[in-house]
């Protein structure tokens, strides 16, 4: 259940009674309107695309109360645990150090004092661990990564609905904010990565209060780009927004997070790229622009205009 949709009791009352002796207020954002304090949000997208990277840029940012470059965040600090069941200590070691050409170690990232990272035993159930952890550590925020790891069968779309129920029951119990990560196949070369690359397993998005994806630009290799896809209950919903390209870089003292790039090119959406594409395609065969405008269901002059980008 979606905590927007949680009730305090199981006795009914008065719609107007749920407003006495509340103050009420817009939940605050963690990281933009992808994530809202309070609130279970889901981050998908295609294997290797960099979506633990993206989770641990947030919580460190959560943890020292700076929001990340474009996104409005919190001002203060939260204690947040990465749940890494992705990664071993040592590959989270490597990917968080800096070396010289000959390989020699230079330094560590040093992370904010309030990020944890833990992973339960292997014989530990993880929603006992956590109810453990968060009671005793007060995180307030926890990270998912991923929850591929939790599943035990090939075929998961019902037990991936399950986890994340799960996952949501815990949350809700607790009263944390909890952003989970989950891996889809990877989109067709020009589409945007969407919720139908989940296939079966797209019953998780109705179970998450807000969903984004990262997925590939397929012009550059190193670029991604951020599509909202879900938010439940906003009146402000920008589902479908796609954020400016952005990429991963690793700084002087070994932070690997995304960044954007000032001297960027014009942005250029998936769609509209998809478009020049088939629009280049039909010119070379010979096709007129009307021809063109008729067969895409657009404009004679968007269609010549696209053909000079």
């Amino acid at each position: 259940m979606n905590s927007q949709m949680a009730l305090t009791t199981s006795v009914p009352k008065k719609a107007n009674e749920c407003f006495i002796g509340e103050r009420i207020s817009l939940p605050k954002r963690l990281f933009g309107q992808y994530w809202l304090a309070g609130e279970m949000s889901l981050l998908f997208g295609p294997p290797g695309i960099g979506k633990s990277v993206l989770a641990v840029q947030i919580g460190d940012a959560l943890a020292r109360g700076r929001p990340i470059d474009r996104f409005a965040g919190p001002t203060r600090r939260h204690k947040v645990l990465y749940v890494d069941l992705a990664h071993s200590d040592a590959q989270f070691q490597t990917r968080y150090s800096r070396f010289a050409e000959n390989g020699v170690f230079v330094r560590s990232f040093r992370f904010a004092e309030r990020f944890y990272r833990g992973r339960p035993a292997a014989d530990e159930s993880l929603f006992d661990w956590l109810r453990t952890r968060v009671a005793e550590d007060r995180f307030e925020a926890v990270i998912i990564d991923d929850l591929s790891a939790l599943r035990r069968t090939q075929d998961g779309s019902g037990e991936a609905a399950k986890l994340m129920e799960m996952l949501g029951r815990v949350r809700e119990e607790l009263g944390i904010s909890m952003l989970v990560l989950a891996v889809c196949d990877p989109p067709a070369w020009d589409r945007p990565v969407s919720d139908v690359y989940l296939r079966r397993s797209r019953v998780i998005l109705s179970l998450a209060d807000t969903a984004f994806a990262l997925g590939p630009i397929p012009e550059s290799s190193d670029k991604r780009h951020l599509i909202g896809i879900r938010n439940c209950g906003q009146a402000n919903d920008r589902s479908g927004e796609i954020v400016p390209p952005w990429s991963i870089k690793q700084n002087s003292e070994g932070m690997l997070a995304f960044c954007f790039d000032k001297y960027d090119a014009p942005y250029v959406d998936p769609e509209t790229r998809g478009l020049i594409s088939r629009i280049n395609k039909l010119r070379q065969n010979g096709t007129t622009f009307r021809q063109i405008a008729i067969e895409l269901g657009i404009s004679k002059s968007r269609a010549a205009r696209l053909a000079g980008r």
